[in-house]
């Protein structure tokens, strides 16, 4: 197959293990994620989400939530902070769950000015853990 065409073409070619790749590919994420919390506290203000939701043709939910914000050089920054998958998408509580679960794991509570909400979501949807974690409860839907 592959390899030995691989190894024909050029002999000191040694495929990696799974267990090798995914170790890298694990390093790699606590790395970035590392250095994106690392940005995220040195912002000088709030930030902003998006909630983003996909659904599958088998009915599953794909939560696509994304932080934007400028950092202290003045420099604007939009990274997914969290892909969910969410079995019942219309479901308020795995929506709020999967919110509060990404506000805590990025440490930004107190921190999120507003949510911006994908148009197949209501507020309603939502409204719990907004009020929970924006700055000063304000309601920004």
């Amino acid at each position: 197959g592959f390899i030995a065409f691989a190894q024909t073409l050029r002999p000191q070619f040694n495929p990696l293990c799974l267990d090798s790749v995914e170790g890298y590919c694990v390093s790699m994420y606590h790395k970035e994620k590392q250095y994106l919390l690392d940005l995220i506290n040195g912002i000088p203000g709030r930030l902003n989400l998006t909630l983003d939701l996909w659904t599958s043709n088998q009915g599953t939910g794909y939560v696509f939530i994304r932080g934007h914000f400028i950092d202290s050089d003045g420099n604007i920054h939009h990274p997914i902070l969290n892909v969910v998958t969410v079995p019942s998408p219309d479901s308020g509580d795995s929506l709020n769950q999967t919110i509060m679960t990404c506000i805590s794991d990025w440490h930004l509570e107190g921190r999120v000015l507003t949510l911006a909400l994908d148009k197949s979501l209501t507020s309603e949807t939502v409204k719990s853990p907004c009020n929970r974690c924006t700055t000063g409860n304000e309601q920004n839907y």
